[in-house]
């Protein structure tokens, strides 16, 4: 027996050895991890819901997932058992504990070999370990299929079999619709494999299906609202973008993976070994497949469902697939590939990923952090655009005495707002969903006070910019490089980005061009309308085939510095297949009464640098 004992520790210590560093990985810094919007949301609709029932009526159908995390979260907000904060400490320890079920069960399928890569894959790969931290329903969905999977590998207490795999399908269900899809499937690979019986699928769907029953009501009202709005339906593309996102997006792990994958199946052709083993492979893909093949049919016959975090649950079976064919590869090797694997994924997630630094940086929570650590003085304003209730959470974790202006601010109500302010020095935190108007206006009234180095007093955070700027002096888009060209009414011309290059310097997807119209002409141009117009092509032979991008202003918009000009901000971020090659056309046209006396025009384009407005930071790729 302690022979046996030993030998056990001895084939699994490399997986102990490497849980004990996913938790240093996992839990340095937890403290600072701040809450996103969508783990607010669910908080605050916790907090706001007063009874049971309207935690069903406005926590959970309007949220598209199922009752169990929302109905935990609002349990705990009314009986204040775990501190908000502490959640995030509680996911994490759960998402590690579901890679110990997901280990045991790989081990009885495939082996030791293959359920340490596996295991050791969701342990430090970016992806798993932030989804791991993230207060949602995806870790709780992820503890119950891990359980769910160890239960089919009970061999003696059929029953306990059954009662623990109805329980666990039932309440990957609860967690989130995809979770029990993959359980779904997870039960017919089992079955397909020949290890459980078809006797006790049924046992197991049919004690499953009378647990989740209560929540049919739910489901069903849910199934009527659909898809998700911010989402569009996936295409093809999705498949190779998906597999790049599992692997840190980083080339290093994927040609380290597929170094090793071809190195293991040419030493299984030299050895000649029989490759009935490795045809499971073909079955545990399946899982994956399965799951992705409905959520894309669905995204694509009725709403959009499909997006990266849903197939979340069908990842170990997906790592699964691959990790098949390390089941018999020589111990020695094996020893080498792990201590490498594990040191490129630590290495990719920490410098390539940043996941101790941009993981750190929220869009609402660090403009206020950073406030709070360097607070100005009292007469200086700060103008928040962004949602009140998130603002105000962070608020309560970093109070600062300052004059706070918190509203959904339109143009002329924002610059209202400048006004009110007896200090001509205000502090602006917008973010990614701010109006284009209102950045507009912000550039073309503001100066942004410069530092010494005479750059400006600029912080660039993921998704938004905190900023420093005051009334008097020039405006921003003034003290702006910027180039005139000659615009004719009656010809429209292409503009390419290239001869803009030339003048104003290489353009990136971080900047912001801003496109300015002077109209000398016009003797009461508030008045009378106009509309300025700019419009992105792809460069090729039929540019009207190819365009990108179509947007607009009008005078009615408040946005002009005068009344002689119309400004108009083009934002790259926001253009999905914007390139440096892309071509330009912008177009003036003046409705009004009076025939204007020119019909050529200034068009004064102008680029601001590094446009903070983005959805993310690129990471930073070692190949």
């Amino acid at each position: 027996m302690r022979i046996l004992a030993k030998r056990t520790i001895k084939i699994h210590s490399p997986f102990f050895l490497a849980l004990i560093i996913a938790v240093i990985f996992r839990f340095t810094f937890l403290s600072d991890r701040p809450f996103d919007s969508d783990e607010l949301g669910a908080i605050f609709r916790a907090e706001n819901a007063e009874t049971f029932s309207d935690h069903i009526d406005h926590g959970v159908r309007i949220d598209g997932h199922p009752a169990l995390v929302q109905t935990f979260l609002w349990v705990n907000q009314k009986s204040g058992m775990i501190r908000t904060q502490n959640l995030k400490f509680l996911w994490t320890l759960i998402s590690l504990l579901s890679i110990v079920f997901y280990y045991i069960y790989f081990t009885r399928r495939l082996g030791f070999k293959p359920a340490f890569f596996i295991a050791s894959s969701l342990l430090f790969l970016y992806w798993p370990s932030m989804m791991g931290q993230w207060v949602r329903p995806y870790t709780v969905g992820f503890l119950w299929l891990s359980i769910f999977s160890y239960s089919l590998t009970i061999r003696r207490e059929r029953a306990l079999k059954i009662l623990l795999a109805s329980i666990g399908l039932a309440m990957a269900a609860y967690s989130h619709y995809f979770a029990g899809l993959t359980g779904f499937f997870i039960l017919s690979l089992d079955t397909k494999m020949h290890k459980t019986s078809y006797q006790e699928v049924l046992l197991i769907l049919g004690g499953s299906f009378l647990l989740f029953s209560p929540h049919l009501g739910v489901f069903f009202d849910q199934l009527k609202i659909g898809g998700l709005t911010w989402l569009s339906a996936p295409d093809v593309s999705f498949i190779g973008n998906h597999f790049f996102h599992i692997f840190n997006e980083s080339r290093l792990i994927i040609l380290e993976l597929v170094l090793a994958l071809t190195v293991q199946i040419l030493w299984i052709l030299w050895k000649k070994k029989p490759l009935k083993s490795y045809q499971n492979s073909i079955f545990i893909f399946g899982v994956w497949a399965f799951v992705f093949i409905i959520g894309f049919s669905y995204s694509k016959l009725s709403k959009p469902v499909l997006h990266d975090n849903v197939m979340y649950f069908a990842l170990p079976f997906f790592i699964g697939s691959i990790a098949n064919f390390f089941r018999f590869a020589p111990p020695y090797i094996m020893r080498l590939w792990a201590v490498i694997w594990v040191s490129s994924l630590c290495y990719s997630g920490i410098i390539e990923k940043g996941f101790y630094s941009t993981a750190l940086i929220d869009k609402y929570h660090f403009p206020i952090e950073t406030i709070a650590q360097n607070p100005p003085t009292k007469n200086t304003g700060i103008i928040i655009d962004g949602p009140p209730d998130v603002f105000q959470y962070h608020l309560k974790e970093k109070p600062f005495t300052v004059t706070l202006l918190q509203e959904q601010l339109y143009t002329s109500r924002f610059i209202d707002s400048i006004t009110r302010f007896s200090s001509d020095t205000n502090i602006f935190v917008l973010n990614s969903g701010t109006d284009m108007s209102i950045i507009t206006a912000l550039y073309t009234r503001l100066h942004l006070i410069p530092k010494q180095t005479r750059s400006p007093v600029r912080t660039f955070y993921q998704g938004g910019e905190l900023f420093m700027a005051k009334n008097e002096g020039k405006s921003f888009w003034e003290s702006q490089r910027h180039m005139t060209l000659t615009l004719s009414s009656e010809e429209p011309r292409f503009i390419e980005f290239k001869s803009i290059i030339k003048e104003l310097g290489p353009i990136d997807r971080n900047d912001l061009l801003f496109i300015s119209i002077i109209d000398s002409s016009l003797t009461e141009p508030k008045h009378e309308t106009r509309h300025l117009v700019s419009a992105l092509f792809q460069k090729g032979f039929n540019q009207a085939l190819q365009q990108i991008d179509y947007r607009y202003t009008s005078n009615d918009q408040n946005l002009n510095i005068d009344t002689q000009i119309l400004h108009h901000a083009l934002k790259l971020s926001d253009i999905k297949y914007w390139d440096p090659k892309s071509l330009l056309r912008i177009s003036y046209e003046y409705r009004g009464n009076d025939t204007p006396m020119s019909k050529t025009y200034s068009c004064i384009i102008t680029k601001i640098e590094g446009n903070p407005h983005l959805y993310g930071y690129p990471t930073i790729q070692t190949l």
